[in-house]
């Protein structure tokens, strides 16, 4: 199914699908359930399950497990705009060598 067509079936434009899509904005429960009838699956399918051995879970402590990790993270709360927030966070995915 085509972006255009699950916007048309949800009421709204295919930018916006996009932007679920891509992550920019959040997909509310009551939405991701009318996507979920739409492809007529549960709505469990729709949420990835990668295998374990991709999977890497990590505490909040794990995450910031450094006096640096921690100030980085409060800089990144302290920005004016999610432009500034997504550019950060794309130089500091480049500068570890990509996800």
């Amino acid at each position: 199914m085509s972006q255009t067509a699950l916007a048309d079936r949800l009421g709204l434009t295919f930018q916006q699908v996009q932007k679920y899509e891509k992550g920019v904005n959040r997909i509310g429960a009551g939405r991701l359930q009318t996507i979920a009838e739409i492809f007529q699956v549960s709505i469990t399918d729709l949420f990835s399950t990668a295998p374990a051995s991709q999977q890497r879970e990590q505490s909040l402590y794990e995450l910031v497990d450094s006096a640096a990790a921690l100030r980085l993270l409060r800089a990144y709360t302290r920005l004016p705009n999610s432009k500034l927030k997504q550019a950060l966070v794309q130089m500091a995915v480049a500068m570890a060598g990509g996800e």
